[in-house]
């Protein structure tokens, strides 16, 4: 027994070191609970018990009087290790079935939407690699030569860990644990520092961390490796392990290539931008704006609290300055409520619907603030001289201050910061859905979708956490802005998460800022949750504002010679990466090892050199062709092949010609810009 315990301090010594130079901000908080037990400041709720009749230890709950491997703990690690194989069992599937498994391309003509012709361009450059290889991803008996990224859900003490990662040859271990005390004992027990130097595997650990935390340490998960992100296979212990599920579906959502493809940021971003850049005054973003300051202002967006607030709006719409996303004017025109302002940030034509001819007659008048992609036809709704954009992803301006959103409410917030609005009231930015009637939106809204909410979905998130799962739309459940919990989406988990990024960045540069959600939806992290009825009511009528007149004080139309020089900064890597295409297009290559290894300059090109260049957007086109096809081309050569010298050279020509395509396109429009 003294030779038990002596090894388990000696693992325990080892991994502190470990920690110490690998991962020093969970080694000091290792530090800080082990200080607080040996000074009594910290009573522990779980011992480590040694089971002699398995050899192995357990852990007893001395809260509930059990032990969690229930005295068997041998039989949990043979148990734990005999599921986890070289299949898809236990995994969350990344490749959506409808997408990577085309029979035939899809048909484009001149009366094909923009909508379906993007998405269908990408499709099919997805099926020039579908056809070559003919194997279905859906394949339920297919049989993997590794598991490169593995995720343990749950640590209890570990003893799992390293006979999985071995068994299945990982290359990167993810590992949560809710309860730091608990993970704590796993350092007595496993060595995660010989797991790591002897096996040569990486670790990236999550332990008792916050849901943003948690979130962040999954985006880095999820950037590594990214051939092997055709799915995530993974082991749980499901003992306290909290939300972690639906924080890895939130990362998957927000990190997928398909959330803007880079065909839509061709099409739908850089086409109209250097269409626009040269007709339209553009907002000087970076200047501190305050047209807005000291105006209590009204933004409404189309959730499903616009619907039941709704005649409030229109007793009090002369007290507030209305500022209101597109899809909320229909409703606020048919209740005789006229915005301020009218905002927009999508770069899709189907933002027509949301001005429907019945009431344009009846906006002509009101500023439309929108961004520098918006389509011509959306644009030609409202007069040239209401007209004013902002930039939005791609910056050709250096006096544009980046933005960032999954939505237009995200987006307008952000704005009415920027315009120096410091009093802000928000209805309709539920981000959730209705809890009575399941719908997403206000019920006139163009694409309101309605889900039924079971009771069950209410209490917990609708995730499948024990058997395989597709990352298909999904209800989940999070912290509510009045309730305990609502229901949302995974959609919606986008706008919540870029609603915390933004609020961040308000807060920094104005702590003194004012902003409240008055939405029966959730939870905004930074906004003050605030019921309709206790909202502060203006005595007075809101004063007669030129906003027009002072957002064009601060606009400008075209390019400078700063902007056009680093224009022609970029297209100079650009051709750059052409030549290194070229070149690697006429190597033949004797296996996709070889082929990753021989494309390494063209990827330094793009995530080193064109990352200088981000606001131009030339280095995020590329990158996410890469990450589109990748994860494909990594699960079809995860296998055994024989005849993988013959399939890796036609890949590689397919790659190349996508590639050299998109950067001829890419240098196409942007080079109108400086002529």
């Amino acid at each position: 027994m003294q030779d038990i315990q002596n090894l388990a301090i000696q693992t325990y010594l080892e991994n502190l070191e470990y920690f110490k130079n690998n991962h020093p901000d969970l080694y000091q908080r290792i530090i800080l609970l082990s200080s607080a037990i040996d000074n009594q400041q910290y009573k522990e709720r779980y011992h480590l018990e040694y089971i002699q009749d398995d050899e192995e230890f357990d852990i007893f709950d001395t809260h509930n009087e059990t032990h969690l491997y229930n005295r068997k703990p041998k039989e949990f690690i043979q148990t734990a290790v005999a599921s986890s194989n070289l299949d898809k069992e236990n995994s969350i599937e990344l490749l959506n079935p409808d997408i990577y498994n085309m029979t035939k391309a899809l048909d484009i003509n001149k009366q094909t939407t923009q909508v379906f012709k993007v998405q269908a361009k990408v499709q099919n450059d997805i099926f020039e690699y579908t056809k070559i290889f003919n194997k279905s991803t859906t394949n339920p008996n297919k049989k993997f030569k590794q598991i490169e990224k593995f995720i343990f859900s749950g640590t209890l003490l570990g003893r799992h860990i390293e006979p999985i990662a071995l068994k299945l040859k990982s290359l990167l271990l993810f590992i949560f644990e809710k309860n730091l005390e608990i993970f704590r004992l796993s350092l007595f027990t496993t060595n995660y520092a010989k797991i790591s130097n002897e096996h040569n595997l990486m670790l990236m650990f999550s332990v008792m961390e916050n849901e943003n935390q948690e979130f962040n340490h999954l985006k880095r998960f999820f950037g590594y490796e990214v051939y092997s992100n055709h799915m995530f296979k993974y082991y749980s212990t499901n003992y306290n392990i909290g939300n972690f599920f639906d924080v890895l579906l939130s990362v998957i959502k927000t990190q997928s290539p398909f959330s803007f493809t880079y065909e839509k940021m061709i099409d739908s971003l850089i086409i109209p931008v250097c269409e626009n850049i040269s007709n339209y005054p553009i907002l000087d973003t970076k200047f501190k704006h305050t047209v807005l300051r000291d105006i209590p202002v009204l933004f409404i967006a189309a959730g499903p609290s616009l619907g039941y607030n709704i005649e409030w709006v229109k007793q009090h719409k002369e007290k507030y300055f209305i500022v209101a996303v597109g899809a909320a004017v229909k409703t606020l025109i048919n209740f005789d409520i006229i915005p301020d302002i009218i905002t927009s940030a999508d770069a899709d034509e189907v933002i027509k619907k949301q001005f429907p001819f019945e009431i344009r007659d009846k906006i002509q008048h009101i500023p439309f603030l929108t961004s520098s992609s918006t389509f011509k036809e959306v644009l030609d709704i409202f007069p040239k001289t209401n007209i004013v954009l902002f930039e939005l992803m791609c910056l050709i301006k250096k006096k544009s201050e980046l933005l960032k959103g999954y939505s237009v409410g995200e987006i307008t917030l952000r704005l009415l910061t920027i315009l120096g609005a410091n009093t802000i009231y928000m209805l309709g930015t539920d981000m959730a859905l209705d809890q009575e009637t399941g719908a997403t939106h206000i019920g006139d809204h163009d694409q309101v979708k309605v889900q039924s909410i079971t009771e069950n979905q209410k209490e917990e998130n609708f995730f499948m956490k024990d058997n395989n799962s597709q990352t298909k739309e999904t209800s989940l459940v999070v912290k509510g802005n009045f309730r305990d919990t609502v229901v949302t989406t995974t959609a919606f988990i986008n706008s919540i998460n870029a609603y915390k990024y933004n609020m961040q960045i308000i807060l920094q540069q104005n702590p003194n800022i004012k902003i409240f959600n008055l939405c029966d939806g959730a939870y905004l992290e930074g906004i003050t949750p605030l019921k309709i009825e206790n909202a502060i009511i203006p005595n007075e009528n809101k004063q007669e504002l030129n906003i027009q007149k002072e957002l064009l004080n601060h606009a400008t139309m075209g390019v400078n010679t700063e902007d056009i020089q680093n224009i022609k900064e970029c297209i100079v890597i650009v051709n750059t990466l052409i030549s290194n295409i070229k070149k690697f297009k006429k190597i033949k290559l004797k296996s996709y090892q070889e082929f990753r290894d021989k494309r390494r300059q063209i990827l330094t090109i793009i995530h080193q050199h064109l990352s200088s260049y981000a606001d131009l957007y030339a280095g995020i086109i590329f990158n996410r062709y890469y990450l589109t096809m990748e994860a494909y081309l990594g699960f079809q050569f995860n296998a055994k092949l024989t005849n993988e010298k013959e399939l890796i050279n036609r890949v590689k020509i397919v790659w190349c010609d996508h590639m050299l395509r998109l950067a001829s396109e890419y240098k196409i429009h942007m080079s109108k810009l400086i002529h």
